[in-house]
Parts: C-alpha cells; structure tokens; sequence
C-alpha cells in the first residue's frame, strides 16, 4: 500500500521485494494527485516566469524567423537561419492559430519543460520498491529539474530548450517501453521524438542514436531488426522539412544546418579553453547543480551496489546515465560552449538523483518520514534560485518590455517603407521586414567572399559599415551596440538625432 509523503514507515518490516519483471507499479491516487500537484505547480511557476520577466538575446532570431516564414518566406533559400528549421515551423503554426507575439511561443517552451517534469517524477516512482520514500523520491526528482535556475530561465523562452527538454524524456520513456512491448507505437514514439528533439536543435542530436542502440541491444532477438527499422521511420519523419528545404536550396542548406556550425560559429573567438573550463566547472557555483550531481551520483552508488538489486528495471537507470554522458560529451564539444546547453542533460540527471533520494533515505538516514526532507530540498533549491537571480539581476532587467518601448520610438519616427537597422526583436515587435541579410544579427561577423556572402544572404560587418556611411538607412535601433559601431554611425554624419530608450539606442536622420 502506497503512502503519503508524511506517514511514518514501519520499523519491523523487511525491504519490499522488487516487482516482477516487466511490471511496475502504478501511483496510488493519493501519490498521483502529490506528484501532478508538484508538478502542475512547477508548471504554473514556468509557465508564469515566461509571460513576465523571460527573455533571453539568441531568441529573437528564432521568432523573427517563425514570423517570416507566416510572410511566406523560407528558411536558407530566403534568409539565414542557423538552426534546423522544425522548431521554426512549430512556432509560426501557433502564431499563424494565436498571433505574432513572444508570449505563444515562451508558452508552449513553459508547458513542455513542466511536461518534462511530470514524465521524469513518473518514470523513478515506477520503477522503485514500495516504500514512503518512493513517491518523496519522484517529487524530488520533479523538484530538482523544475528548480533549476538553467530550465526557469532557459525552458520558458523562443529557442528550443523547453521543446527538446519534453521531446528528449518522451523519447527516452517510449524506448524504454519498446524493448519490453509488442506495441509498435514504443519504438516509433521513440524514434519521432528523438528525431524531433534534433530536428529543432542539433544540441539534442546524441538522443537518438544511443535510443536507437538501446532498442536494438535490448530487443528480443526476433524482434530486433523490425523495432530498430520501426524507430528509423519515426525518426526520419521530423526530418521532412529539412530533406524539402535541401532540395529546394542545397548549397544554403547545408550551409545553415552543417558549415556555419563547424566553420563560423566561433567567428571572432581566439581560444575558447578558458571560456569552455569556465562554463564546465560553474555547476559547482550553483546549490541546486551541486545538489543535482551529488544526489545523481549517490543513486549511481545505489543502482550498482548490493541494495540496488531491488530497484525494477535498474539498466533503464543505466540508460539515463549514458544519454547524460553522451550530451554531456557533445554539448561540452560545441566550442564554444554555453551552460544553458546542459539543460537538456538535467532530467536524466534528475531521474539518478531521484534514486539517490531514495538511497539516502532508506539507507543512510532511514527516516520514516521523508515529508521533512523534501522540504528542506524544496528550501535549498529555492534558496539556490534566488542565488543566481541575485547573481544575474543585471541581465534580468531587461525583457521584451525594453523592446516595446523601443519600437514605440521606431514606429514614431521611422515610415513603414524606410530602411531600418534594428535587432532581430525590434523588427519582430514591430511587425518590420529587415533588409536582406540582416536576419541574423551573429551572421554579420561572418567574413564570407561577396558573391558567396550574396548568394547566402549574409552581410558582412563591412558591407553593415558601409551602408551606414552611404545613408542607406533612415533609423537605427538596437540594444547592442558596441563604441566602434556607435563611432561609424556618428562619423557618418546622416544621423544627427539620437535618443536612449529602455537602455538601447536609437539614431535617425531627418525626412523619409
């Protein structure tokens, strides 16, 4: 009989046994309505964070990119867009059904990061013997993802972070289901959602293929080749818009998707040794990445000792391990590298530390009621996030508020069919076509020969320069610009007023 977070266990009695084979055990209604209720809380806490104070700068290009796909445009035959194109599309299907606007797109990342934490708490109750600490062990592991300062920032905003979150951990419990299933909905559930995590980010490519080896080592021997070709239908099928779009446009295509990540996305880095050992090692000045990793290696302890014998289905755990191992090996290889990569690695990391929890309470401290205990974690974590919003107060100040003052300014001064300069989020908010090239802002470093530049709708700093020296636009607007770029505008002299708006700033010249 399953028990709440608060009842006392009994002293006298053994260890439950572990549960047969290929059955696990389904929550209680009592401990189904805690765990939805953590997590329905966590939920509305992201999904809350999203619409207010979320924002984050590498967003804004993917939205500019949804809204000209709703324009008719495409992705690399029209403009540059680094990134493969379905979380694109995702996106500008929801503001085609519910408007151009930030907040669609921030609410389905919100809702998929807290699905994500439901699936995870789900997955370690299941799999754990009978005992208080069972349903403690899955809140926890639904607390230490949806507490993380890395998901409430980065899970709740326009890049696919919260989308490859929720698709990563569907693929991972569908695959576990189609190696012990007959069902051929496991294996292509797990295949689509894997192939679909990286056909909106490549961050999540390591997903499928250690999926993909997971069903065919596991699978009964009849079954293997029919489940792995299973798998590979679902997972081509994400992958539509990609194979269209490099037919349509091969040499941009591959370009966007394959080049720009191997060659240029590092444009302008020296070295990234020091930035990368920095980004690798800053979990150990985060309480809640200090708590994930020691509570995740202390259920690797407890999965692999005499005691972890009891826990059913304990390779599926080692399955979890190895998806964080390899994303932890490919995202730490993407120089440079960026600490909000790692979020996609966190729930699998969690489902370990949810072992861990379990460990710790009935082995270590071998408390009856762990009630006490998820709320001191609830504490520390929270205590953890209000650390790092403190830490990053400055970068915080400014969310899409800052745009709309901006573009308030812009839409006074600047006629509808006048050249604008502006960040990618200004010409989103303002519902303004930006010349051609000027898409991407991070694509100006690029330095590309002119015919190739042209042909890949690419403008180079230099060509950006030279257009503000001929007075090629009539305002520029933008949040980012550096003293050289401020310096070529004012030496131009075709930009004689200038004004600061919600920290950005903002030069025109007079008439149309």
């Amino acid at each position: 009989m399953s028990v709440g977070l608060g009842a006392a266990a009994p002293q006298t009695e053994s260890p439950a046994p572990a549960l047969r084979p290929g059955r696990l055990a389904e929550p209680s209604q009592q401990d189904h309505l805690v765990l939805g209720a953590v997590a329905l809380v966590l939920t509305a806490g992201l999904v809350a964070y999203s619409q207010t104070r979320a924002w984050y700068g590498d967003e804004e290009f993917h939205l500019l990119a949804a809204q000209l796909i709703n324009a008719g445009r495409r992705p690399y035959r029209d403009f540059v867009y680094p990134q493969p194109p379905l979380f694109a599309y995702w996106n500008a299907l929801w503001m085609r059904l519910l408007g151009e606007s930030w907040r669609v797109a921030h609410f389905w990342s919100a809702l998929f990061s807290g699905f994500s934490v439901y699936l995870a708490g789900r997955f370690v109750y299941a799999r754990l013997p009978e005992n208080p600490w069972r349903l403690a062990a899955s809140v926890s592991t639904a607390l230490l993802i949806g507490l993380q300062f890395l998901v409430i920032r980065f899970g709740t905003i326009a890049q696919a972070y919260g989308t490859c979150l929720f698709l990563s951990v569907a693929a991972f419990c569908c695959a576990v289901e189609a190696v012990n299933r007959p069902e051929v909905r496991w294996p292509w559930g797990a295949g689509f959602a894997a192939g679909a995590a990286a056909a909106c980010s490549l961050l999540a490519a390591p997903v499928a293929p250690v999926l993909g080896l997971w069903i065919a080592l596991r699978s009964r021997a009849g079954e293997r080749a029919g489940k792995s070709l299973v798998f590979l239908g679902g997972m081509v099928l994400p992958f539509l818009p990609l194979l269209a779009l490099l037919i349509q446009a091969p040499r941009s295509t591959i370009f966007n998707v394959f080049e720009y990540h191997l060659f240029y996305r590092g444009a302008n880095w020296r070295t990234y040794a020091s930035w990368d050992a920095s980004v690798l090692t800053s979990w150990t000045d985060s309480l809640p990445g200090m708590l994930l990793a020691l509570l995740a290696a202390a259920g690797l302890l407890y999965l692999w000792g005499v005691a972890g014998g009891r826990v059913q289905r304990r390779p599926e755990f080692g399955l979890a391990a190895g998806l964080a191992a390899a994303l932890g090996l490919h995202l730490g290889n993407a120089h440079p590298t960026y600490q909000q990569y790692f979020v996609l690695a966190i729930p699998f990391l969690a489902m370990l530390a949810g072992v861990g929890v379990f460990a710790l309470g009935t082995e270590v401290l071998r408390l009856g009621r762990p009630a006490g205990f998820v709320v001191l974690l609830t504490m520390l974590l929270l205590v953890g996030v209000a650390r790092a919003v403190y830490t990053a107060r400055e970068m915080l100040r400014f969310t899409w508020r800052n745009y709309a003052a901006v573009v308030r300014t812009v839409d006074e001064i600047t006629p509808r069919e006048a050249a604008l300069w502006a960040d990618e989020g200004v010409y989103f908010a303002a519902r303004r076509r930006p010349p051609a090239g000027f898409e991407h802002a991070n694509s100006h470093k690029l330095s590309l020969p002119e015919a190739e530049a042209a042909a890949l709708h690419v403008a180079p700093r230099a060509q950006v320069d030279d257009w503000v020296r001929q007075g090629r636009f009539h305002t520029i607007a933008s949040c980012w610009l550096n003293e050289d770029q401020q310096e070529v505008i004012r030496s131009a002299g075709f930009y004689p007023n200038h004004q600061k708006v919600a920290g950005c700033d903002v030069y025109w010249r007079e008439g149309s």
